[in-house]
């Protein structure tokens, strides 16, 4: 046999060692092999999805950094996106002024997506081509992670949205970061070598943040214990006889590494929050900014202003300086009416909010919706992978040591699997630990939306399937000279997969369900464009909760009055949102001739209200009233389809 190759034992699945490695070439086209799999099984997937479902924009979160990265809301695409940080918006914008009229935020969005899934795919299959494992096993292997990670993104891999796109970053590098090939103690360069394996994680981390810092630094906690795990893991194998490498836990070229590493991350972390804090540093920015964030506090964990509380709670309100017709704006979400309000008035009204407010939630309805988490079937299928996956490690490694402490005579073997099974239960137990802390610090503050909750639920899975690989690998030898997959991780394997083809059926008739209902929902949306394009000398504010239901489709051709092309901005915009009182929104509204909202509508003569046919006006005359001491008329202008009226304004004076 040619020095460098492996010899399969028949019938067991057993390889040996033999040798140094395979050829570079060899080794070479191996991997080409195994990445031209992963990309070609990621790309018919993702083919599948666009045959069977339209992609869709999941919020109107989205569909605004679209507009304002696309131009469509200024005029011109902007490197400031309100919430993505400026060198990730930079890039999209940019490629906006190159790929003039292609989607290029919805693209990126997937691309992203469909990258993650690929690279997990592919390092599975090098993990156990490295440890000269058989074909047909890798392949197992692969539908065991492929199967129920597609199942639980499958929903969101169609309606997408950021915040979940960053959990396909970091559980990537989650996944690279369990599986990374660590360098031997003591060898030349230790340090150097330690960080270069940790670098593609890293590299993933730093993307995330830039197109999400908030749900990186959430999802963070769980990313890192996947590293930790595998430092463990591998320092800790030569002591047990399960030899990986030659090493010790508390190593000071370990811990001097780890060091570097986490050093090297918050500084690529600073960096890019840097670059950002630099490009939004006017004055203007820093206003817009500090709202945003007050309003976030106010809508997001404390929920709008009660009108019908603001006589029983007038006090609260009074030293807020707040008035009725005020908390009216909060509470319809249109306080883009009133130019008045700045940083310090929503600060005052989430102040008032948090007093009145049943929104937050005690340790103990907190420690009930956790537990429910777990059991209940509104999370499913997630918590149900999860939980399983979960149980199956453990019973693997149970299996594993009452096996090798019956059947094995080589006591260095017999002591390492018991050593394993203590580092696997204590593993365990700290990843359910880290997940417990983060899901109660979500629960408490009483914002759980599901693109919160299934993106903990997928970095979360996404580490356990890594430990269920490594685990799979058992060497046989104390020499690490002979390796076999454990015949209990190939059964878990089994259950695994069976148990997300069972699931698929659900998730699948859930994302058609939705289907159907976002082309229902959106019809009147559509009209509403069509409407505003066909007049593009008037200017349309839009009332909030009369559109927040609507989506839009990626790639679509939606008609538009502007023309990014020509420096025109969009000729509708709504009453409150994430961009009103921004520096885009002056723009935009300055490229109409207008200061305001408020002077808009009754000094223009091109400014018109648009609002579901259900919905009152009260908020706008109330608020003319009580704070311009103006009494207006509303006219009934036009209606767009069978859902929403057309109002001008007319101040009587």
């Amino acid at each position: 046999m040619k020095k460098g190759t492996y010899k399969l034992n028949s019938g067991s699945g057993k390889t040996e060692r033999q040798g140094a490695s395979p050829s570079f070439s060899h080794a070479g086209a191996e991997k080409m092999r195994s990445l031209a799999w992963a990309a070609g099984v990621t790309a018919f997937l993702f083919v599948l999805l666009s045959l069977r479902w339209d992609f869709y924009f999941d919020l109107n979160d989205d569909v605004c950094m679209k507009d304002i990265l696309s131009g469509i809301y200024t005029g011109t695409p902007s490197s400031r996106n309100i919430q993505m940080l400026y060198p990730i918006s930079l890039v999209i914008s940019v490629l906006y002024r190159v790929f003039t009229g292609f989607d290029v935020y919805g693209a990126v969005l997937l691309l992203l997506q469909a990258f993650s899934f690929a690279l997990i795919l592919f390092r599975t299959l090098e993990v156990l081509r490295e440890r000269g494992i058989v074909l047909w096993m890798r392949v197992l292997t692969a539908m065991s992670v492929l199967i129920p990670f597609g199942v639980l993104v499958l929903w969101h891999s169609v309606y997408v949205q950021y915040s979940v796109t960053c959990a396909f970053l970091c559980s990537a590098a989650a996944f690279l970061f369990i599986t990374m090939k660590l360098p031997e103690e003591d060898s030349y360069g230790y340090t150097r070598h330690f960080i270069g394996a940790c670098m593609p994680s890293l590299i993933l981390l730093a993307v995330s943040f830039a197109l999400r810092s908030e749900m990186t630094l959430l999802m963070l906690p769980l990313v890192l214990s996947a590293a930790l795990f595998r430092y463990i893991q591998v320092t800790a194998g030569a002591r047990s006889g399960l030899k990986e490498r030659a090493g010790r836990i508390f190593c000071r070229e370990g811990l001097l590494s780890i060091l570097a590493v986490l050093l090297l991350l918050a500084a690529v972390f600073a960096c890019e929050a840097a670059a950002d804090a630099a490009a939004c540093s006017s004055p203007e920015w820093r206003e817009f900014r500090a709202m945003f964030d007050a309003r976030t506090e106010l809508y997001d964990y404390d929920g709008a202003p009660p009108v019908a509380d603001f006589d029983e709670n007038i006090e609260y309100y009074e030293a807020g300086g707040i008035t009725k017709s005020v908390t009216e704006l909060f509470n319809t979400y249109n306080y883009g009416l009133d130019s008045t309000i700045d940083s310090g008035t929503v600060k005052a009204a989430a102040a008032v909010t948090s007093k009145v407010s049943t929104q937050r939630l005690s340790l103990r309805d907190a420690g009930w919706n956790f537990r429910n988490s777990l059991v209940s079937p509104d999370y499913a299928p997630y918590n149900i992978l999860v939980c399983a996956a979960y149980l199956l490690i453990l019973l693997t490694a149970l299996s594993e040591c009452i096996h090798r402490s019956y059947k094995q005579k080589n006591l260095l073997i017999v002591y390492g699997a018991r050593s394993e099974l203590v580092r696997t239960i204590v593993s365990l137990v700290f990843l359910f630990f880290v997940r417990s802390a983060l899901w109660m610090y979500i629960f408490v503050g009483g914002r759980y939306p599901e693109r919160i909750t299934h993106s903990l639920f997928l970095v979360e899975f996404t580490v356990l399937s890594g430990i269920l690989i490594i685990r799979g690998v058992r060497y046989t030898s104390a020499d690490g000279k002979s390796v076999e997959w454990s015949i209990d991780v190939f059964a878990a394997q089994l259950i695994l997969i069976s148990a997300a083809i069972l699931l698929l059926p659900s998730q699948v008739k859930k994302a058609d369900t939705e289907k159907a209902s976002r082309e229902y929902v959106n019809a009147p949306y559509e009209e509403l464009l069509s409407y505003c394009a066909e007049h593009p000398d008037n200017f349309y504010f839009v009332d909030t909760y009369s559109t927040v239901r609507f989506s839009e489709k990626m790639f679509a051709d939606y008609p538009h009055a502007g023309d990014a092309s020509l420096g025109i901005p969009d000729n509708h915009d709504t009453c409150g949102g994430w961009a009103t009182d921004s520096p885009l929104y002056t723009q935009k509204l300055a490229a109409y001739g207008f200061d305001s909202m408020e002077s808009a509508l009754t000094d223009s003569g091109k400014a018109y209200v648009i609002i579901a046919q259900d919905r009152s006006m009260d908020w706008l005359t109330d608020w003319y009233s009580e704070n311009r001491g103006e009494e207006v008329t509303l006219t009934r202008t036009d209606t767009v389809g069978e859902s929403f009226y057309v109002y001008k304004v007319t101040a009587e004076r």
